[in-house]
């Protein structure tokens, strides 16, 4: 007996081998050995359940298994893990006769970090990591972004400051 020319009866390859994905996002799957046509299951969050490739985008963490129907049956799985996304909860927006303003983004939960970024105006620092600064105006408005982040995945919230003093406000003092 003699194989047939261009007959892969390697055992089925999935890449990404260890797929992590973000909560609300999707990955490829793509069998890159074996035998086809492959089938996948479950169903859950595959955009087709046939074919080399599929496009998986699960809400939890879920074990694809992909099985070649062809004449070298095969089976390989692939378990997708879901990261939940951080919560970036920047507080309200802020309007005040004022230039001083006081943060109230949420907290990072145990294993994410979070900072502040800023899109445009000028406030004071320039730069941090708490999510209660006590931030300086130097503008009459600037747009911050909290930004939140785990080992894979990113999310941010914005707030507005603006300091509504009028421009020709002046204090006398007797």
């Amino acid at each position: 007996i003699k194989p047939v020319s261009g007959l892969n009866t390697k055992e089925i390859k999935i890449v990404p081998e260890n797929p992590k994905i973000c909560s609300g996002d999707s990955v490829d799957l793509e069998a890159t050995q074996g035998c086809g046509p492959f089938v996948w299951s479950p169903n859950l969050g595959l955009n087709t359940t046939s074919g080399n490739h599929v496009i998986a985008s699960p809400s939890q963490t879920t074990t694809y298994t992909v099985t070649s129907t062809g004449i070298c049956p095969k089976t390989a799985n692939v378990t997708v893990e879901v990261i939940p996304k951080p919560v970036a909860n920047a507080g309200a927006d802020q309007t005040k006769c004022s230039n001083v303003f006081q943060m109230n983004a949420n907290i990072p939960a145990l294993g994410e970090n979070g900072h502040w970024e800023i899109i445009s105006g000028s406030v004071t620092p320039a730069t941090s990591t708490n999510p209660q600064e006590k931030f300086v105006l130097n503008s009459v408005t600037a747009v911050l972004k909290w930004v939140v982040e785990n080992s894979i995945c990113t999310t941010s919230d914005t707030v507005t400051l603006t300091n509504a003093t009028p421009a020709n406000f002046k204090l006398n003092f007797s």
